[in-house]
């Protein structure tokens, strides 16, 4: 293999390399939003369903007439938003009753 040969194999190397990371980190954003429902259990409390929102992200608001937590993330793109949305519901004791999780695209 002469030197251009050899270049031209590191190159496709490092190439493949960082899109492999990029889009691990891509994954990881989904895979944090699906551990969340997997971790947010019926019966957990309020601030412990709080705490996993807050940890993967979400800006959170409580509706305290309704009782229910709901967590919102935004992933910019070009021309695309991602968004995904947790509404927690919760009984008059503070303790999750139901968890449901929502992802949409927002664009032009």
């Amino acid at each position: 293999m002469n030197k251009t040969e050899h270049y031209a194999v590191v190159c496709v190397l490092v190439f493949s390399v960082a899109a492999w990371l990029c889009s691990c980190g891509h994954k990881a954003d989904g895979d944090c939003a699906n551990r969340v429902r997997e971790e947010i259990r019926p019966g957990v409390s309020r601030e412990f369903a709080e705490a996993k929102l807050k940890e993967c992200g979400f800006k959170t608001t409580y509706d305290d007439a309704r009782h229910i937590l709901h967590g919102d993330k935004l992933k910019e793109g070009n021309p695309v938003t991602e968004r995904t949305q947790v509404v927690v519901s919760l009984d008059s004791a503070g303790r999750v009753t139901e968890v449901r999780v929502s992802r949409g695209l927002i664009g032009p």
